[in-house]
């Protein structure tokens, strides 16, 4: 892990993030690919890799994808099977 999180220069990049509701199971949101559609919005799928119960403890599973905004367009969310 990097002493300082990733710095977003924005007025060049954009954000999209990936937000799953609270668990206790260990859960991790692997980007699987980003691509454009045929109507130009972006599409952004993503894998949840699921482990144990945490049991004692809660998380709120979270990723954040940088892009640039060369691709700014809207965004559509798809959870790969």
């Amino acid at each position: 892990m990097a002493d300082k999180p990733t710095e977003i220069d924005w007025q060049r990049e954009f954000v999209i993030p990936v937000v799953l509701p609270a668990t206790t199971i260990s859960t991790e949101i692997l980007p699987v690919r980003l691509k454009k559609d045929a109507e130009g919005n972006l599409v952004l799928t993503y894998k949840v890799q699921r482990g144990e119960d945490m049991k004692t403890a809660e998380i709120r599973p979270f990723t954040a994808i940088i892009v640039s905004r060369d691709f700014l367009a809207p965004v559509r969310l798809e959870e790969a099977n």
